[in-house]
């Protein structure tokens, strides 16, 4: 299981840090992020960030115990929070949420909302620091919590009175798997994706 997991992590971060690269590179993400509001820009991060939590449902969770099973969709719910804000968070969470709830199972209604509470915090947090990217610890402490909170929703809403023992077999490994991730593409976003955004904004200067 622990290889699993691993690998999980490295694919899913991968996965978030190539849409981010290819946002980044195309302008759709700015260095400040502050910009008047373009339909356009928001419609693609949107949809870049949701079919990411999409994929991650359908072909990157790992199975742990009986029908229980760990993803990450988590992640790019509340990495599109943090640098897009509500506009891009909440329906990024909500299309994450929806396809999870369709896919069914006994915590079906938990794992829907774990990312739409997940993009709410981050666009709460992208709104309280002002538009900027929070540093890495408090990163990882934002998805801590989240985490928690998606076990407590796993406990009181899974059907058939499972909850416990779906909580028991994942709760670990799946706040372990997110905020490693979630701490992988922060920092590299903070210290990579950076330069990427500084070069494109030179060069659209001299356009």
């Amino acid at each position: 299981m622990a290889y699993s997991l691993i690998l999980g992590v490295m694919t899913e971060t991968s996965f978030i840090l190539l849409v981010t690269y290819a946002l980044c590179k195309n302008a759709y993400v700015d260095e400040n992020r502050i910009h008047p509001f373009d339909l356009k820009r928001y419609l693609i991060m949107i949809l870049a960030f949701s079919i990411s939590g999409i994929v991650t449902t359908h072909y990157l969770g790992v199975s742990v115990g009986d029908q229980a099973s760990i993803n990450m969709i988590d992640v790019p719910a509340m990495f599109a929070g943090l640098i897009g804000g509500p506009i891009v968070g909440l329906p990024t969470g909500i299309l994450i949420g929806l396809d999870r709830y369709l896919v069914g199972d006994a915590s079906a209604l938990a794992c829907a909302l774990g990312p739409i509470i997940a993009s709410i915090l981050g666009s709460i947090m992208w709104y309280v620091l002002g538009k900027k990217y929070p540093v890495l610890p408090l990163t990882v402490l934002l998805m801590c919590f989240s985490e928690m909170l998606h076990i407590i929703m796993v406990i009181f809403f899974s059907s058939e009175g499972r909850g416990s023992e779906i909580s028991h077999d994942i709760a670990v490994p799946m706040v372990l798997c997110n905020v490693v991730c979630i701490a992988i593409i922060s920092y590299i976003y903070r210290t990579k994706l950076r330069d990427v955004m500084r070069d494109n904004n030179r060069y659209r200067k001299f356009e």
